[in-house]
């Protein structure tokens, strides 16, 4: 894990045989520890669509199992896997994963996660349904976040939303 979140840190690619090695061990752990949810999301660009897909996946079917481990990591992780796949253009897949985190049930004290879940669901909206009403979505997320004097939070979706039109769409 070191090594790939060193690579990732310094945009360097892990070896063959370090993604061939990591992709066996995530497979062959039956129940996934911290640790486990922790190494996929820090390696999910190294992978391939198929093995992020295939994990991703079962990391949702046992997505509550997870979420009392660390609600904010399966947040990310399913958040990152539907990015993944907006990215390669790929709507039936992205919208099974953010059919997966709308079903998250996160409390009252995770707006974090509440934000990233609706973060999702517009940008899937914005590629690949209506960018007009997506638009207008963020613009209401953007003035919440202002109304709740979350200006770390307004800073990061304003200015991801930004990166995402030019790079995605």
């Amino acid at each position: 894990m070191a090594r790939a979140q060193i690579g990732q840190l310094f945009e360097q690619k892990l070896s063959t045989a370090d993604v061939h090695y990591m992709t066996d061990y995530l497979f062959s752990v039956e129940h996934w520890s911290r640790y486990e949810l922790v190494l996929f999301m820090s390696t999910t660009s190294a992978l391939s669509l198929a093995v992020v897909d295939q994990l991703a996946r079962e990391v949702s079917h046992r997505s509550k199992q997870y979420q009392a481990l660390n609600l904010d990591l399966v947040t990310n992780l399913l958040f990152n896997t539907e990015m993944t796949f907006i990215e390669a253009r790929l709507p039936t897949k992205a919208k099974f994963f953010a059919a997966a985190l709308k079903a998250l049930t996160p409390g009252d004290d995770h707006m974090g996660a509440h934000f990233l879940i609706t973060f999702g669901r517009i940008s899937y909206q914005y590629c690949f349904e209506d960018r007009y009403q997506a638009t207008l979505q963020i613009k209401k997320l953007l003035q919440a976040l202002k109304i709740l004097h979350m200006n770390d939070y307004y800073q990061f979706f304003d200015r991801s939303f930004k990166e995402f039109q030019q790079q995605y769409c």
